[in-house]
């Protein structure tokens, strides 16, 4: 068996309500999706609740690690944006050299 567990994450709308799916890829069986222990149900509601039902699966069966492919976290994706400083080379006009430049 293999030490790694895969699974890939996606994200769904149904009928404008946001949900989650986890799919995992056992060798020698087809893809398989996660499903919640209670209901038997698919989707959840947020993405942790996703990547903490894969943990659970993969310590209940012997995994030693679980890689989670297809969306990634949008903190980890997000580029932090330049600062709009003023520029300190922008020289200033005093009211003395403003009378003597416009006139």
């Amino acid at each position: 068996m293999s030490k790694n567990l895969v699974v890939k994450i996606s994200k769904r709308n149904n009928n404008g309500a946001e949900a989650w799916e986890g799919t995992v890829n056992l060798p020698g069986a087809l893809p398989t999706k996660l499903a919640k222990s209670k209901t038997q149900e698919s989707k959840f509601s947020t993405r942790s609740a996703v990547t903490a039902a894969a943990k659970n699966f993969a310590t209940r069966y012997g995994f030693a690690d679980v890689r989670f492919e297809g969306i990634t976290d949008a903190k980890t994706t997000t580029k932090k944006s330049a600062s709009k400083r003023p520029s300190s080379s922008k020289t200033r006009v005093s009211e003395s050299n403003l009378s003597s430049v416009l006139s």
